[in-house]
């Protein structure tokens, strides 16, 4: 695992370095993806590595003090990332990546332990293509979806190539024993119903990074500095509810908590929705 995370580092690292020598758009975008790729492994190994070290039972409390660490980002990002595009030049934001994914690489190799390594299964290559390219294919149909600049014909063709993946994918699924997603997970109810509220949730709440900052600057004028400033009491929010994490989660049940979220989330989102801005 932790050969798994340097090398996910690494993947966005030279991503970074290649996004800040981008001379067009179309380069800008093909090291964007090839950092989404580095930061997309980083996501899922992290995980297991907690588990892994830490132990179920302590998982919690490792995930509310390590999270404490990591808010800092949506603090710190937005306002240097901001700093940065306004008074220096925007290759700044990611030329700044490259000394923080040499440390990152550093600290792994210097303090993480090394851990046996599980036996691998095969890996599903044919269900991680069906499920990358319908997956983008939904992505580009709801991006294109309201655009009178793409024709139909390319939003269906679209819409098509995501629904031929699904039916493959889900055909594939049914007849090997280990697919990249199993369908056997939705069996669960608990599983079912959170990913569902999660999605629903997140619909929402994962929008505000990229919402907030177009508004302030396109609707507002505000410049990219001062539309990075607004993310602070958000970071500043985040680490304070991680100090409570593990009293709330040892000490009230899984429905009063997801309630509590639920409404606070919303009636936050109503207060600014309401709220006037000049």
């Amino acid at each position: 695992f932790p050969s798994h995370d340097m090398r996910s580092i690494a993947i966005f690292t030279l991503g970074s370095l290649g996004c800040s020598f981008s001379l067009s758009v179309w380069m800008l975008v093909l090291f964007r993806t090839i950092q989404g790729i580095g930061g997309a492994f980083l996501m899922p190994t992290s995980r297991i590595l907690i588990i892994r070290v830490f132990g179920r039972h302590n998982v919690t409390e490792a995930m509310a003090k390590i999270t404490m660490i990591s808010v800092t980002a949506p603090a710190i990002g937005p306002v240097l990332g901001g700093f940065f595009a306004t008074y220096l030049s925007w290759r700044f934001i990611f030329l700044i990546n490259i000394p923080i994914g040499i440390m990152g690489i550093w600290f792994i190799t210097a303090y993480f332990p090394q851990l046996e390594r599980e036996k691998p299964r095969s890996f599903d290559f044919f269900g991680f293509l069906c499920m990358g390219i319908g997956l983008a294919s939904l992505l580009y149909f709801f991006d294109v979806l309201i655009s009178p600049d793409v024709s139909v014909h390319l939003k269906w063709a679209a819409a098509m190539v995501f629904s031929i993946c699904a039916l493959t994918y889900l055909w594939h699924a049914c007849r090997i024993e280990h697919p990249i997603i199993s369908g056997a997970l939705w069996h669960i109810q608990r599983f079912r119903v959170m990913s569902i509220a999660s999605l629903v949730m997140r619909l929402s709440l994962s929008s505000m990074p990229f919402l907030m900052p177009l508004f302030l600057q396109t609707s507002l004028g505000w410049s990219a500095f001062q539309a990075g400033m607004m993310f602070i009491p958000v970071a500043l929010g985040s680490m304070l509810s991680k100090q409570c994490v593990v009293f709330i989660v040892e000490h009230f049940s899984e429905k009063p908590r997801l309630i509590l979220n639920g409404l606070g989330s919303s009636l936050t989102m109503m207060v600014l929705a309401e709220s006037t801005l000049h």
